[in-house]
């Protein structure tokens, strides 16, 4: 919640802070208004997947949804956001805690469709997606077992897209998990990754791909996404075309425009009078 605020600010709508305050200001009223005002089927996308004809499909649909009235829509405004000239730290002191949260965020853009796609998912996939052969996961918990699991997402949006890289650690390493996640980004940025990884990554791919297509769900949501993206028909049909074409030097050029642990938002939830001191050594000290 704290490293959405940083990255988009408190009056932005992917900054906005859901609290138990903000849920009891909501009124009935509210609910109406909005529903009234968004829920319009000329901007609604209805996806049928199934053991069914088009010809009943549009059948039933006609029959359920003919009176749902067409109206205005008001247009969506999202103003872009800018990363920090240099890196953030802020903590935020929860004093009985004996464990560290890390999460080392910033916003990028990585649109669905864009030729950085692929490359931005297995450049993730090696620094800390699925599975403990990660860079992240081999470093922090298999050779200095510091935490039960480190992760890193690299996500794609039409609008505004982050990374998430993290943690949760021990109070006494704390300082020592730091050093590491900015060791694995520098070294990822900075050094081409081996062709044994490189491999790795995209069987990985290759097996979620598969394995994603056995679920009607997600056959709904390529065939949504392409028409919310403006896809080619055929975008999902040559993913693995894409994804077996991308080198260890395309994906070294990914990783300098990617990776920037030097404008980064840093967030750290534990016990301040712990750690904080020590932490302020990697950015600016930002209130939280």
């Amino acid at each position: 919640m704290v490293g959405s605020v940083l990255n988009y600010g408190k009056d932005h709508v992917y900054g906005e802070l859901t609290t138990e305050k903000t849920v009891d200001n909501i009124t009935m009223d509210d609910i109406k208004k909005h529903y009234n005002t968004y829920f319009k089927p000329n901007v609604a996308y209805l996806v049928v997947v199934g053991d069914i004809k088009k010809k009943e499909a549009k059948k039933l649909i006609k029959k359920h949804f003919s009176d749902w009235e067409k109206g205005d829509v008001q247009k969506e405004n999202f103003t872009s956001p800018t990363n920090p000239e240099e890196t953030i730290v802020a903590i935020v002191d929860r004093p009985s805690s004996v464990q560290s949260v890390i999460n080392i965020t910033y916003t990028i853009e990585n649109k669905p469709g864009s030729a950085d796609n692929e490359k931005v998912s297995l450049l993730n996939q090696i620094l800390g997606g699925a599975g403990l052969s990660t860079r992240l996961n081999s470093n922090l918990r298999e050779d200095k077992g510091y935490t039960y699991g480190a992760n890193s997402n690299m996500g794609s949006s039409r609008y505004s897209a982050s990374v998430g890289i993290g943690a949760s650690v021990r109070n006494e390493v704390t300082d020592s998990a730091m050093v590491q996640f900015m060791y694995e980004l520098t070294l990822l940025r900075d050094e081409p990754v081996s062709q044994e990884e490189l491999d790795l990554a995209k069987n990985t791919m290759r097996g979620n791909f598969a394995r994603s297509l056995e679920s009607r769900g997600t056959v709904a949501q390529f065939a949504l996404s392409a028409k919310l993206n403006n896809l080619p028909e055929d975008y999902y049909a040559n993913y693995l075309k894409r994804v077996d074409a991308i080198t260890v030097e395309d994906l070294q050029a990914t990783a300098r425009k990617f990776i920037r642990p030097e404008n980064a938002n840093i967030v750290i939830v534990g016990k301040a009078e712990e750690i904080a001191e020590i932490l302020y050594n990697y950015g600016e000290e930002r209130a939280s």
